[in-house]
């Protein structure tokens, strides 16, 4: 019997909370090297890649998008804006297949 498949998991947060991210990490690890997850954050991006397309492309291949509100977050930009709103459309889409 196979195992099942890794959770992906996205991590939004602003550039002024890396402090907050590393801790979220630092909670997350035990599950990323139990391979139950594969963590996702702007980290990962290559230099000089398209920030923007790479956070687009993760986000669509997420199972699990974990925003990090702040007060920087909300004040960081378009891109904030459309992975909160993005979020909202999936409950609502959820919501109305219950």
């Amino acid at each position: 019997m196979g195992r099942a498949r890794r959770l992906r998991v996205v991590i939004s947060s602003s550039p002024e909370d890396t402090v907050l991210t590393s801790q979220l990490l630092a909670h997350l690890r035990a599950l990323e090297r139990s391979r139950s997850v594969d963590i996702w954050t702007d980290g990962d991006i290559p230099p000089g890649a398209d920030a923007r397309a790479a956070m687009e492309e993760a986000l669509a291949a997420a199972d699990v998008a974990l925003l990090l509100v702040s007060a920087s977050y909300l004040a960081s930009g378009l891109m904030r804006l459309k992975l909160t709103r993005k979020g909202a459309e999936e409950r609502e889409r959820l919501r109305r297949m219950r």
